[in-house]
């Protein structure tokens, strides 16, 4: 998959990991995999993602380092309905990318602490997200 001018392989690789894993080669039951959240105030917000470098596969360990942590962002839960695509995340992140749609909110991806902090959102205004 082609971003800008360089081949880049990790988002993908990790989803399509995330998505072809079994009880075989992921114990789930070993692992908080939810997404939980804590508000921080009016607009803004804090996602608690799973200890992402606990994941374990029979060959592999996971470092951070080796992960690329993307936000997809909307306020259409139309759009909601196709976040569980691969190909559509990666086509939304080229998009939100290249037209700077999140320039507006502030954004901090911690993957040391597995925490996005997301800032200036509208209050009366619901979000719909993929991490």
């Amino acid at each position: 998959m082609l971003f800008g001018d360089t081949y880049n392989t990790t988002d993908i690789d990790f989803l399509l990991y995330y998505y072809t894993t079994n009880s075989q080669e992921f114990d789930e039951s070993n692992q908080d995999s939810k997404i939980t959240y804590e508000l921080k105030g009016p607009g803004s917000i804090v996602l608690k993602m799973p200890n992402l470098e606990t994941l374990n596969s029979k060959n592999n360990k996971i470092k951070l380092d080796d992960l690329t942590v993307s936000l997809v962002l909307t306020e259409n839960s139309k759009e909601f309905e196709y976040m569980d695509s691969i190909c559509y995340l990666s086509k939304k992140i080229e998009i939100i990318e290249s037209k700077n749609l999140y320039k507006n909110y502030s954004i901090n991806i911690n993957k040391n602490k597995n925490e996005i902090e997301i800032n200036k959102l509208d209050k009366n205004t619901n979000y719909y997200l993929n991490v």
